[in-house]
């Protein structure tokens, strides 16, 4: 950015300082973004403005380690460079971003564009490492590769995502037992308007999407998975690639999809240790309520055989 600078000796000296003054007091409002510095690893290049270059090495190492298994799954091999931007602030992913991706959103792939942005571990507090965080994100890429960016259902292009880049996310499970409870699960083809989901919604429906494409890998394999997806890449829609790879219908395992969180998870609930806190609470609340009432009902009572005692000795005490 150029910016033009006035001249000064045009000015008389008075005016001459008081525009000086302003001139730095401007400069120094302005934005003093650090430039990111470009790290070339193929098939990876890395953006990063922060001083500890560790973080690209380390990030890159991880990503290394993961990618011949996400490729094998799915039975690619990443055939273009990716670029990823690793974000050291919320203002630097929204802009970069363009603000088309929600605050929830750890990170985002632009796989048209062979493009990864991501946020640092550092404002990005889910407990989920940088490299699963960027793993992730490259399992998108590979799967438009794999299907020609033919249309996938989000809850499954998600699951496959998490799935295959190990994503574990601290407190899901209990978000999944507390809907199984209360009958609050989210149909998967819901999943598709993730994007304008609160943040709690969004993780139970990433939390959903994740078992449903682990059971599917547990029923059919990733061999039939990768037939699925050949197909679709062929231009079957993704429910009619789904039943003649699996042999099931779409919407019958649709069913058998919640029928199995029901059985799962339905007793999760003994396991949360918020719940179980409440309920002690609630238990004892009730118990003391309980306590209370038996107490006075004994008061009463012994109230009432002191009061027949003192009639009975007054009527005796009494000699017509």
């Amino acid at each position: 950015m150029t910016i033009a600078l006035p001249r000064l000796h045009n000015f008389h000296p008075p005016c001459r300082s008081v525009c000086l003054g302003l001139l730095i007091a401007v400069l120094t409002m302005l934005p003093q973004g650090s430039q990111a510095l470009i790290y070339r690893r193929p098939p990876f290049v890395y953006r990063y403005a922060g001083n500890d270059t560790s973080v690209v090495m380390q990030l890159d190492r991880k990503l290394r380690e993961r990618l011949p298994a996400i490729e094998d799954a799915l039975g690619v091999e990443l055939k273009h460079t990716v670029r990823i931007d690793l974000t050291l602030s919320r203002e630097q992913f929204y802009r970069l971003t363009r603000g088309r991706v929600p605050n929830w959103a750890g990170g985002v792939a632009f796989p048209r564009e062979w493009r990864v942005i991501v946020k640092a571990p550092v404002f990005f507090g889910r407990g989920v490492p940088l490299e699963v965080l960027t793993a992730h994100e490259i399992t998108h890429i590979l799967l438009h590769q794999v299907v020609a960016d033919e249309y996938l259902p989000r809850w499954f292009e998600e699951g496959v995502c998490i799935t295959l880049s190990g994503e574990q996310r601290s407190g899901s499970l209990r978000l999944v037992f507390r809907a199984v409870l209360a009958d609050r699960l989210i149909p998967l083809p819901r999943v598709d308007d993730v994007l304008r989901f609160s943040a709690q919604d969004a993780e139970l429906a990433y939390a959903e999407a994740g078992i449903a494409v682990r059971l599917m890998v547990d029923y059919f394999s990733w061999y039939n998975i990768r037939r699925m997806l050949a197909k679709i890449r062929d231009g079957t829609d993704f429910e009619d690639a789904f039943e003649a790879a699996t042999g099931y219908n779409y919407e019958d395992w649709q069913i058998e999809w919640f029928s199995y969180m029901r059985r799962k998870f339905r007793w999760g609930f003994l396991f949360d240790i918020d719940y179980i806190i409440w309920m002690l609470i609630l238990l004892l609340a009730a118990a003391a309520v309980v306590i209370t009432f038996i107490r006075k009902k004994m008061q009463l009572k012994r109230w009432r055989e002191e009061e027949s005692e003192d009639y009975r000795d007054d009527v005796e005490s009494i000699h017509p």
